[in-house]
Order: C-alpha cells, then structure tokens, then sequence
C-alpha cells in the first residue's frame, strides 16, 4: 500500500455542542501526490480505524465510499461516523463510543483492551485514489476536542455562568452578565437593566399591518377587516370539500371517478356485472359476467367431485372394478370392498339354519316348531296329518272351519262316533269283540303278507339295520362270541399282535409274533448300532464300515501323506488319495495364509487390484515411520498435477465459523448486512503451515460488510496495517487471503483479488 503526504488543515473537527449526542467527527485535510499535484478522483474511498495509543488494537473502522474531488484541489472534507461501519460488526457503538475510557473495548481480530481514563487514540487513514489503497502516515493523534462527545456524562461541580452539579445546574450569568431573579413571576422575561438580567414585565404589542383577509379557494367568510370567521367551505356539489357526516362515513356521492378503492370496506349496495371480476376454482365466471358456471362440485364441500352417477360412485366408494359380489363395509373410518362382512348376518344358528354370504336357503330344524312357537290362529286342513298317533294327556281338541270339539276322557274310554252328538266317550266293551281289519301287508324289513284272515310277519332277513337300531339299544349282553377269538391282552415288548380282520372290518383272530429286544444302551455317548450278524451293539463308526456299491470299503486311502488330499475315482467306487496341484483362492474364506505362500504381487498397496492407492485409516508416511499428516513424505516429492480442495458456496449470515481445516479453499456468500467470518482453529501438526483462500462473494444485495475474526488466542495482522476493502457490487468476489502457522497465534491476511 502506498504513502501519501497529507496538508490536514483541520482533523478531527466536533460536529455538535457539547450537550448534543454524540455521532460525528469531521475530518478535513488535502491529499497531495507525489508528482505535487493534488488528488482530484471522482470517487474516493475513505478507511477510518481508531486503535489505542500503541497502534496495536483497531477498536472502530468504518469505510466511505463515492467522495467526489473533482475540481477540489485535493481538499477533502468528510464525516467520520457517517460511514459504512465494519467493525464492531454488530450491534451499536459509533464512533464516539471508540473514545471511552475505562471500559473494555474490543480488538479486531479478538481480543480486549481497557484504556485508562486519560488515554488518548489513535486515528489511521487510508484511501482509494482510483489506482490502489494508500495510507496516510503517520497515524493522527486524537487529542481533547473529540472527547467533548462524552461531556453528558460529566457528573462534578460547574463553574463560570453555571455552578452546582449536572442534576441541579443553576444559571448564574449570561455571557459573565449576572442573572438576578428577584420579584420574578409568571409572565416575566429577563429584561438587561445595564449591569444585569432581571425579570421585567413584558411590554403590550403594537398594531400590525394586516388590514384584511379574504377567503381563498375552499374557504368562505372573508373579506375580514377586523374580525370574523373562515370557514371550510364544505358539500356535495361541485367544487366543494366533503365533510365526514355522523357516525365516521362520507355523504352518498358519484363515486364513478373514484380509483384505486378497496373492495373490503363495500358494506351496502350492487356492483354492476360490468365490474365484477372474474371467478375461478369450483365456480368460475368471466370478467364482467354475472354468468357463473359450476363445473362439479368437489368431495371436500360436500359434492361428489363428478358429473355422472357412474363416477360419482366410483368417486365416493372404493373402486368397483373386479369386485363383483362383494359387500361393502366400514371400519368406523373407511370402507372396503369384502367377501365376508365382519359384522352383520354371515350365517343362521337355532331353530332356523342357513350361512352366508349372498343368497342361502333357511332351514327349519326338526322339531323347532312347538305349540308355543304357533301363532294363534287357524291352520288349515292340509296342514294337519294325523298318520301318525295322537296323544295328549288332558283331552282330545279338534277343531273344524267353525268350531272346537273338546273332550275330556277317562281312563280305559275311546271315542265312538254317533250320527246324532257326535264324538264321545264311551268305555271298552268288557268282554272285548272283533275288529274289522280285512287286510294286513308286510312293510319294509318284514316278512309274511298279506294277511286277510290270519298268518303269520316275520323280520326279514337284513330287515333290521342301523336306522332301525336305536343309540345305545345294543348292549354286550346281545353280542354273540365272535368265532376263533379268545378274551385277552395281545403284544408285548418282545412280541406284537398280527390282526385278521374280513371284508367287513370285522376281527376274525388275533395271534402274536415274537421280536428280539434292542441291546442296552452303552454307557459311552455318541455310539451307534452295529450288528455282527447275530447281536446288536453299541460301536464307532470307521472307514472300514463305508462299503460301496460292490460290498467292499469305500475308502483305499491307507495313509495320505501330508501334501495329499481324498478324492473320489468313479472308476474304482472308492475315495483314493491324490497329490494338492493347485487351490483355488476362492475357496480361502478363513484363517491366514503364510508370507512365503503369496507372490510378491500380494505385497503391493493397491484397492482391489486397481491399481488405486487406498487407505482409510490413520496417517500414511513415506521415509518416516511418524506420519503426523494424513500422507507425510521425508524428502523430495515429484508431483505431476495438483489439484487444490474447494469448497462449495456458504452462506455466512450474520456470522459463520470455517469449520476446520480439511480444504484451503473456502467460498462464502455475504448474505447479511455485516458478516463475522471467524477463521478456524489451527494448532498442530507442529511445524506445519496452513493456507486458505477466501473467494468472498456478495449476494444479489450486495453492499455487504465484512469483518474478520479469529480463534480464542489468535490474532489477524493485514498486509500494511490495514484491512481491505472488498468489493460492493451486487455478484462481486473478493479474494483473500490467509497464511498460519501451526506453532503460532498470527494469521497473515492479504487481498490477492478484487472484481472491477
């Protein structure tokens, strides 16, 4: 960064009282070039740090831009304060708040700094002449006048004019004149009597020179010579101003050339179909229609979403398709198609019977119907058969179309017909008579018929089967010994029944066959059943007992050397031993095979034969066997291309930290009014250095400020002392620069790039 001589005719100037609040210093002077010729750029740019007497802690920078010196004679007169400020990067501090003493004061870079109370600043300018930053040196001493910024917070005794302390100050003398307030009162001023102020009553007003007043446009009531009143002139018609009328509204006017209304504050009357607009979504209509068309009216607001029945229901139920047959049921939340209901009727138990689902026939269950279960009423003739035996233990009821015939008989009575009464009872004959039967025909299982006169039904033969047979009616008693059979208990340990049986299932003998028992068990686990052609025995199996196909043992293997393997020969039926040619590494899925067993191809570094070098862990070091880098190389390294890391664009926001140090290049977009970017943490390996690149990129706002900030302990020192200014425009990169060792706690910072 160039130097430049400076001719300041008046640095650091107050721009308020000492009872303003503080916000500007002015700084004037005149930049001269070193051909002597003055500085006359059209667009200068100004850097203002104010740091502690030693130069050492920056604790206020701020920059301004755009300065015209056209046609100055490089004469320059700017505000500090009024400036873009980098530093602090947030919150509010101006640039009087740089001045105070005795408070802790923040250094760029990261650290603190607390001033004595009686400590002086220093102020450190650099400027944009159009072809570089120059810095005007030496820095500039900021001495007593600026500190009046801070004269609010004086707390002792005033003296001269005023005295007493900042909360009760008492004017004493103007300008060294006395000020005496005796007979003071309300109305008063001070008036000078020749030797000081004192309260005098102030003197009545002469006559002014206004004569008239006449009523401009919008007002009525003039001309006025003396007095009277204006008025607005208020109405509806032509000309007039409108006057809001009772309850905060307008009077009804033509509204026709009113424009850029709002719609919400309409509470009565009719827009005209010109005015409508147009509509859209479930009900649309054209601008200027009154025409509106509903298309369908969706599923969410109540409709069926379609124009069809068909779809209507493909809309509202479960999709139709290849569930023919199905029922429709619900789960309390949805409904599905299904082939058997969950719920409702899927099957009939009881007195009537029947499943589902879909159409089934009901069947009554035998004898569910009862006297209990039969509606009073009449049934009918045909539904009566009396085939069967009636019984009843009280009487005999009948009934015809009209009437009940009820009789009661005794014990021993029958019923006899007579052509006069009726039914009635009558006792047995005592000495008993003859019937009238004329015939009698053997039915189903009997024999014998017919019989007119008398003769003689018999059982035919297989007349009486199992329907005929009640449950339970058959007892052992009625069992007739079955032939060849004899009472006992058949099989043993040693012996099982052999069962004859005929081509009814019917057993005709049983007799039993002896077994031989099995040998008991040896007290050697793992044994298995050998027989030696007579007994059975617990034994080991061996080679020996594996015959083959012809009867002799499966293995001619004698003894295998070491270097052989068991192989099977087809042509002998036996296992045979055979030399190891070659194995297949395939086959290798356990254990770990000798250094001497591999080719010296096994040795190489490689990623599965691709000739990739490859390691995931750890540090890998060539000529050292203390890698403290991911690859460490002790001499010389030949490097045919080199490609650096890069990041992708960040945004920074309002702050953000480099996260580490695995890349050194680094890509931010400013995306906040002032952006911290604070640099990583660097400490090791030892005697290491590390280089990161900054492309610094302004978002579509642009403008935007940065500061740079470092680890707790670390430090930033810039190229001359100064930090750069980046560029502004909206899209425009910065390229910065930073260079750290590990054992050390300073970055170097410079500026390698800025965009126009």
């Amino acid at each position: 960064m160039d130097k430049f001589g400076t001719f300041v005719l008046g640095a650091l100037l107050l721009s308020f009282s000492a009872y303003a609040t503080p916000a500007l210093l002015t700084y004037q002077g005149r930049i001269i070039k070193s051909d002597g010729s003055p500085l006359e750029y059209p667009s200068v740019s100004f850097i203002f740090q104010i740091t502690d007497p030693s130069g050492a802690c920056v604790v206020y920078q701020e920059q301004v831009d755009g300065y015209d010196m056209t046609h100055s004679k490089g004469i320059f007169d700017t505000a500090i304060g009024s400036g873009s400020r980098s530093f602090p990067a947030t919150g509010v501090f101006t640039v009087l708040d740089s001045l105070r003493n005795g408070v802790s004061l923040s250094c760029q870079g990261g650290s603190t700094v607390t001033l004595p109370l009686h400590a002086g600043r220093l102020l450190r300018v650099s400027f944009w002449d159009g072809r570089g930053w120059r810095l005007i040196s030496p820095d500039s001493e900021i001495r007593t006048v600026p500190y009046a910024g801070f004269s609010t917070g004086f707390t002792g005794l005033l003296s001269g004019d005023v005295s007493g302390p900042q909360t009760l100050t008492s004017v004493d003398k103007i300008k060294g004149v006395p000020v005496d307030l005796t007979g003071n009162s309300v109305g008063k001023v001070l008036s000078f009597d020749g030797s000081k102020f004192v309260p005098a009553t102030l003197a009545t007003g002469t006559t002014g020179t206004v004569t008239s007043v006449t009523g401009g446009t919008g007002l009525v009531g003039g001309t006025i010579t003396t007095s009277g009143t204006l008025s607005v002139d208020v109405g509806t018609t032509t000309g007039k101003i409108l006057q809001v009328a009772t309850g905060n509204k307008l009077p009804i006017i033509d509204g026709s050339n009113l424009t850029n209304l709002d719609a919400s504050h309409l509470t009565t009357g009719s827009l005209p179909s010109s005015s409508l607009p147009a509509f859209s979504g479930d009900v649309t209509s054209s601008a200027g229609s009154s025409i509106l068309t509903l298309s369908t009216v969706p599923i969410s607001k109540g409709g069926t979403g379609a124009t069809s029945r068909a779809n209507a229901l493909n809309n509202l139920l479960p999709d139709q398709t290849g569930n023919s047959g199905l029922f429709l049921q619900t789960n309390g939340t949805d409904a599905s198609w299904v082939a058997t209901p969950n719920t409702g009727i899927a099957s009939l138990t009881g007195d009537v019977t029947a499943s589902g689902p879909g159409a089934s026939t009901a069947t009554i269950a035998t004898d569910a119907v009862n006297s209990a279960k039969i509606l009073d009423g009449t049934i009918g003739v045909v539904d009566l058969n009396f085939a069967s035996t009636m019984t009843a233990n009280s009487g005999v009821v009948v009934r015809n179309g009209t009437q009940f015939f009820n009789k009661t008989c005794s014990n021993n009575e029958i019923l006899v017909w007579n052509t006069s009464n009726g039914w009635s009872c009558s006792a047995l004959p005592s000495a008993g008579g003859s019937g009238t039967v004329t015939s009698v025909t053997a039915g189903t299982g009997l024999d014998g018929g017919s019989i007119t006169t008398s003769g003689t039904i018999s059982i035919a033969a297989g007349g009486v089967n199992t329907t005929e047979i009640a449950n339970g009616a058959v007892t052992g008693a009625k069992l007739e010994t079955v032939g060849g059979l004899t009472a006992g208990t058949y099989g043993s340990a040693s012996a099982v029944p052999n069962i004859t049986v005929d081509t009814k299932g019917r057993v005709t003998s049983i007799s039993t066959q002896s077994i031989n028992t099995l040998p008991t068990a040896s007290t050697s686990s793992g044994k298995f059943l050998k027989s030696d052609g007579t007994n059975w025995s617990g034994a080991d199996v061996r080679f020996s007992d594996i015959k083959n196909s012809m009867g002799a043992s499966a293995f001619n293997i004698g003894v295998c050397n070491a270097n052989q393997t068991v192989k099977w020969s087809a042509l002998t039926d036996m296992f045979e031993c055979q030399n190891i040619a070659s194995l297949d590494a395939a086959a290798i899925t356990t254990g770990t095979i000798a250094a001497g067993r591999l080719p010296a191809s096994a040795t190489l570094w490689q990623d599965g034969g691709s000739s990739r070098i490859y390691y995931s862990a750890g540090n890998v070091g060539i000529g050292t066997s203390t890698a403290s880098t991911p690859l460490d190389v002790n001499g010389a390294a030949a490097v045919n291309s080199s490609f650096e890391g890069v990041s992708a664009y960040t945004n920074t926001g309002a702050s953000y930290t480099i996260p580490d140090t695995s890349v050194n290049i680094r890509r931010l977009t400013l995306s906040s009014a002032t952006s911290a970017i604070r640099l990583p943490a660097m400490t090791s390996p030892p005697g290491k250095m590390y280089s990161l690149t900054l492309f610094v990129k302004q978002d579509g706002t642009g403008n935007r400020a940065l500061s740079i900030l470092t680890a707790s302990g670390d430090s930033v020192k810039w190229d001359s002392n100064v930090a750069p200014t980046i560029a502004t425009a909206s899209g425009s990169i910065t390229i910065l620069q930073f260079i750290k060792a590990a054992d050390e706690t300073v970055w170097y910072g410079s500026m390698v790039w800025k965009e126009n």
